[in-house]
């Protein structure tokens, strides 16, 4: 053979298969979309299909519902044979990791299948005799109203939609709060100003007080405050990604200077803090004042009010996720302070450390959020939390 052969012979055979892959990519195109099982007969039997009983078809998967399970999978066809062969690979559902083999016919929005419920040889023709271990399907496509979305459009990279696809999942709905700042109805109410029942004592590195058992924490007039040489408080319940919603004061009467100026701490899952500090005209270093990610990044801005007024803290923590001993992502901050962005989604080194270089270590998915005591009088109130999910969530 020939040096040419060598990348001659492939290229021949790979422009040779091109217009059968591009056949079958045209063939599922046509199947795209939602088909409803008019009626279905299994060995002989004829069945009445449920109500409802469908099958999805999105790129090369497809899902059923109605049919007294829910399947899913992948699908192939063969248009180039007679009659055209198709082959449904379960992912999922009572079948996982089974096939069933099949033949269709397509005739404008009449979709006639044939398949094996058990066997692995395709039927030859469309029947179910008895005992034959096959079902026979007729389903009608489902036309889409244009007002809801397509099914005819191309899809989205890396995703199982179409643009504007009328089966993308839509989001719950939630309701505002009636005042800004207020907790939307989705949130969970950490502190609402009357007691600290979502809270419990957690003993505290810094004032070497706290345990087990309730807060020390004095709560009046609607907010809560630092009680000195008592623990830190935590949160009873534990939250991974999530939108936290704080609002913080600082002393009336000053006193102190730099880290000894109304110190404390917002802590998510009781490791990365974002510091809270008196910042109105009190110098100290850059990575520990109000709003940094403490001992790792300074605020993009120094949004601080003056000693006795009330702070506001928006954040959107993205919690690290490990493989087992492995770090896969770091956690993220985006905050805003008083309205102003001053981290947008920026990494965190790992869990706060004093003087030191910080190091993630493997920990749980979920932990409580820890409010540090610092042995300063530092208020909270209007505390509210909003678990994160993700794009595309089923609809509830």
């Amino acid at each position: 053979m020939n040096w040419r052969s060598h990348w001659i012979i492939p290229a021949a055979l790979a422009l040779a298969a091109l217009p059968s892959v591009m056949a079958q990519e045209g063939e599922l195109q046509k199947l795209q979309g939602i088909w409803n099982i008019v009626s279905l007969e299994v060995n002989g039997q004829k069945t009445n299909a449920a109500p409802g009983s469908r099958v999805l078809i999105e790129g090369d998967r497809f899902s059923s519902q109605g049919m007294g399970a829910e399947y899913d999978g992948t699908i192939e066809v063969d248009p180039s044979v007679t009659p055209k062969a198709l082959t449904f690979h379960f992912t999922g559902g009572p079948e996982k990791g089974n096939s069933s083999l099949g033949i269709y016919e397509l005739n404008g929005d009449d979709l006639l299948i044939c398949i094996t419920t058990r066997g692995d040889v395709r039927p030859a023709a469309f029947a179910s005799p008895v005992n034959s271990g096959l079902a026979l399907e007729v389903l009608k496509h489902q036309h889409v109203s244009h007002d809801l979305g397509f099914d005819d459009t191309p899809m989205l990279p890396g995703l199982p939609y179409h643009v504007h696809d009328y089966l993308r999942p839509h989001p719950h709905v939630v309701t505002p709060a009636s005042e800004p700042g207020g907790p939307p109805s989705d949130a969970i109410v950490l502190f609402d100003g009357k007691d600290l029942s979502k809270w419990k004592a957690q003993a505290s590195s810094i004032t070497r007080a706290g345990g087990a058992g309730d807060p020390e924490w004095k709560v009046e007039n609607g907010y809560m405050e630092v009680v000195p040489k008592t623990g830190d408080i935590a949160t009873r319940e534990k939250f991974g990604d999530c939108q936290l919603h704080i609002e913080w004061s600082e002393p009336p009467d000053v006193a102190g200077t730099s880290q000894g100026r109304g110190n404390s701490g917002v802590i998510l899952q009781g490791r990365y803090e974002i510091q809270v500090l008196d910042a109105y005209k009190n110098p100290t270093y850059a990575d520990g004042m109000a709003a940094a990610i403490y001992g790792q990044w300074p605020p993009l801005a120094n949004v601080a009010r003056k000693p006795g007024e009330w702070n506001v803290y928006d954040i959107v923590f993205e919690a690290p996720v490990f493989d087992g001993e492995k770090l896969v992502k770091p956690a993220y901050f985006t905050v805003f302070w008083n309205g102003v962005l001053v981290h947008n989604r920026k990494a965190s080194m790992g869990p706060m450390v004093y003087r030191q270089v910080t190091h993630y270590q493997p920990q749980p998915a979920v932990d409580s959020l820890v409010l540090q005591n610092h042995n300063n009088k530092v208020r909270y109130r209007n505390i509210w939390i909003r678990p994160l999910g993700q794009y595309d969530e089923p609809e509830k």
